[in-house]
This record gives C-alpha cells, structure tokens and sequence, in this order.
C-alpha cells in the first residue's frame, strides 16, 4: 500500500538519507510513532513540524507493508481494539518514549486508525520501504 508522510524539508533529508528513526517523532496520537497517510490530502492534518513552523510540508511516499506484521485496524475490528487497549493499558502507556519497542515486542508494527486521527502510526520502520519526495 502506498502512504504519505509529511514533514519538513531537514526532516525530509534526514529520512532519506538515513532512513526512519522513531526516536526523532515528537510523539502524536499514537505515541513515537513515524506516522503515514492513505492520501496524500490528509498529510498536513498528521504533520508536526514542531519548531519549524515557517517550513514548507514536505511530502513524502513510501510503500508501507501492513501484511509483514500484526497491524492493528482500530476502525474496523473489535478484536484488534480489545488488544489494544489491553497492551497500552488504554492509551496510558504510549506517552513512554519507548513504547514503539514494546508494541514490536508484542507483535504489533503498525496501528490503523482513520477515525481519530486520520492514518497509521508506524513502530516498526522496517514495514517502510522504497521513500520517495513527492514533486
């Protein structure tokens, strides 16, 4: 599936040039998470540019690989929102800045949720491949 990830252009140059680092999220909805869309119209809602508020949005693609791991679709199945809630200890857990290696650790790479916050929050960089700029 192809994703879109905005951010700003040392953002942009970082992640191609040395890949995705969870480490460098500023955190969101999700938790540290490298966050992606479905449509490239929804990337300047996911957005945080932090600091760098006079930075244009950068865009990115990527290929993300959702079937490599256990995603988890919080929209569309019961079971997958019970066992969230279970191993975030109902979202008190993922403000830890190193709760993506416990998702991981647990089996789950990625959690899909269009309703609230309107994409995936990735915790295993490796489902990300083949990142491109958008022109």
């Amino acid at each position: 599936m192809i994703v879109y990830h905005g951010t700003s252009k040392s953002g942009a140059k970082s992640i191609l040039s040395d890949g995705i680092s969870i480490q460098a999220s500023s955190g969101g909805y999700f938790g540290f998470a490298f966050y992606v869309a479905e449509d490239a119209k929804q990337v300047g809602t996911l957005a945080q540019l932090g600091d760098d508020e006079d930075s244009p949005l950068i865009i990115l693609s990527a290929r993300l690989d959702s079937y490599a791991t256990r995603a988890l679709d919080l929209c569309n199945s019961d079971s997958d929102w019970d066992y969230w809630q279970s191993i975030s200890d109902h979202g008190r857990k993922i403000s830890n800045p190193k709760f993506h290696e416990f998702a991981v650790k647990c089996g789950i790479g990625a959690v899909r949720d269009i309703n609230s916050m309107g994409g995936w929050a990735v915790y295993d960089p490796s489902l990300i491949t083949e990142i491109r700029r958008m022109e």
